[in-house]
């Protein structure tokens, strides 16, 4: 069964905000699969999906992963088996719990739909 890109990208967009800067979902060796970001492009998430799966490599014992960077406040969770929910928000540390919160609301809208391919 394929993925759903449109419904997958409402999803993503519906956690974005002036402090989320970007949602994506990708694979766990940084391949995009999905992405919204108001005010970014594709290359933008192409960069950022493979910043976090390289980040996930280096740490593979961290899920969740988060990291300052210079583009902002990465958050990483792994969507078991094969995905990655990757949130960017402003570079503030306070940021990441916000993003951690709605890394989680991704995942339970996410799972059941991908448990089905």
């Amino acid at each position: 069964m394929p993925l759903n890109i449109p419904a997958i990208t409402t999803l993503l967009s519906q956690v974005t905000s002036p402090k989320t800067i970007l949602a994506s979902l990708t694979t766990r060796n940084g391949g995009l699969l999905a992405y919204y970001s108001p005010n970014q492009p594709e290359e933008f998430a192409k960069t950022v999906a493979a910043l976090a799966a390289g980040l996930l490599v280096s740490s593979p014992s961290s899920n969740p992963l988060s990291a300052l960077c210079e583009l902002g406040s990465l958050y990483v969770l792994v969507l078991e088996p094969y995905f990655l929910i990757v949130l960017l928000g402003d570079a503030n540390p306070e940021t990441v719990p916000t993003l951690a919160l709605k890394a989680r609301l991704l995942e339970d809208r996410l799972r059941e739909p991908l448990s089905r391919i």
